[in-house]
């Protein structure tokens, strides 16, 4: 991630490379993933560590995360994962009844658990 703390390139162009590269491997497959707060937090942070490289802002500069993304008009991680799940239910729903994707979906479990620990 070289091309972050280059002065040659703008930051329009590091957040279009920013976009491109690494917000789609870090958003691919996401659909499928159980998002819990931990792993909402920590891509969250990446991001906010990513941008603040691309628009030069300093460890010791306080800057808000909101702010940052503001100046940066870049939307959440977390906010694209949830459209893209949605997107893919909403494909998923559409399919035929005999497809699995649409089996899964409508899946409900019978019977009950043993009583445990």
């Amino acid at each position: 991630m070289l091309y972050m703390n280059c002065k040659l390139y703008s930051i329009k162009t590091k957040l279009r490379i920013f976009n491109s590269n690494v917000v789609s491997i870090l958003t691919y497959a996401s659909e499928s993933w159980k998002m819990t707060k931990d792993i909402e937090s920590k891509l969250n942070a990446f991001e906010n560590r990513c941008l603040r490289k691309i628009m030069n802002i300093k460890w010791n500069e306080f800057r808000r995360s909101d702010e940052i993304r503001d100046m940066s008009g870049q939307p959440l991680v977390t906010t694209v994962i949830r459209k893209r799940r949605w997107r893919y239910v909403g494909h998923t729903l559409r399919r035929n009844d005999q497809r699995i994707p649409k089996q899964a979906l409508k899946w409900e479990a019978k019977g009950s658990r043993k009583r445990g620990r």
